[in-house]
Formats: structure tokens, sequence, C-alpha cells
């Protein structure tokens, strides 16, 4: 992918594009796989394309289709930064506009960053009914990769909680989505999640 260092750069790219939605659209997605290396990079360049597609976008509906992407994706940036508040802001104004344009899994993963904010914050009920609300969504919608990751993030609220049997069930669950699946990393995910499960029970040879 294009790495722009600058926002003019940004700008220069989005003046010669031949659809600035599409492009727009195809930056949120490509600058999404570096949130855990580079979040820094990546906040900046979602608020830029928040910025400038105002100027460059002129139908509404698609200027708020490239907003809601950048809101969500910049509001993992500033969740992994550790800037919550301003994770929980965007995200909810993410939260909205995904939720004018009937758009199930862009509210899916708004409240997936809300409630890992909340989880951050030690809010675990606010945690829970976002990472609740985020797995109905995706059970709608059929992605199972998604599915597990819900499982996984309520496991995480319940650990939390020490509620090691609400924990555990749902752990499990995501376990088994993701060996069905094959995902070899969500499964040592999953595993890890398990034996700290069995840790806190001092039962760690199940």
């Amino acid at each position: 992918m294009v790495i722009y260092k600058t926002s003019e750069e940004l700008q220069s790219a989005l003046e010669h594009a031949a659809d600035a939605k599409e492009f727009c659209l195809l930056l949120c997605k490509e600058t999404e796989h570096l949130l855990n290396n580079d979040p820094v990079y990546v906040e900046r360049i979602s608020k830029d394309i928040e910025r400038l597609s105002e100027a460059y976008i002129g139908d509404m509906t698609d200027r708020a289709e490239v907003i809601k992407e950048a809101m969500l994706v910049r509001g993992g940036a500033l969740y992994r930064m550790g800037r919550y508040e301003e994770a929980i802001g965007i995200s909810n104004q993410g939260l909205e506009i995904a939720t004018l344009l009937s758009d199930s899994k862009g509210q899916s993963l708004a409240m997936n960053t809300l409630g890992a904010a909340a989880i951050a914050q030690g809010d675990y009920e606010t945690a829970l009914v976002n990472h609740t609300g985020s797995l109905t969504l995706r059970k709608q919608i059929g992605e199972r990769a998604l599915i597990a990751i819900s499982l996984m993030n309520i496991g995480n609220v319940y650990f939390a909680l020490g509620d090691v049997a609400q924990a555990l069930d749902y752990f499990m669950q995501s376990l088994t989505i993701r060996e069905q699946l094959g995902d070899e990393h969500g499964i040592g995910v999953s595993l890890s999640n398990i034996f700290g499960v069995y840790g806190m029970m001092g039962d760690v040879d199940q």
C-alpha cells in the first residue's frame, strides 16, 4: 500500500483519483491493517479522509459512507493509542452514521471499539452491552470470524468481572468456531484465554 507522509500528499492523490469515494474507501481498508503496528499514522490518515471527503465527494450518501468508515478506523486507532474518551466519542459518531446507513457490519465494529474502550476504563456494564450488541449483529450478518471475536470479547468482560464460568463458556465457543475455520492465530488467542481461566481456577492441568 502507498504511505502518505503528509496531508498534502494525500490531497494530491485524491485530486487525481478517478473515483474519490472508492479511493477513500480503499485507503480506509488498507490503513485498517496497520492499526496494531502504527495507530498514530492510521489516526492521522483517517482524520484527513474525514476532512477531505467534504471537498471531494459531492454525493451526501457517498460522503457519509466514507466519513463513517474513516471514523470507525480512527476510533480503533485512538483506542490503541490509549485515548479512550476520544475513541468513544468518534466511535459513537461512526455508530450513528452506520445506523442511518443500515450498515450492520459498521455498527458491530463501532460497538466492538466502544466495548474495548469501556473495558479499558473499567466500565464492564457498558462493555458487556456493546459487545453483546456487536455479537447479535454479527450473528445476523453471519460472518463467523467476527462472531468468534465478539464471543472472545464477551468472555474477556466476564473474566474481568471474575465470573470464570461465563468467561470459559464464551472462550470455548470462540475456540470452537476458530478451529472450524482453521484460524491458527485465533486458536492460539482463545487457548491462551482458556488457560488464563484455568489458572484463575487453580486447575492448570485441564
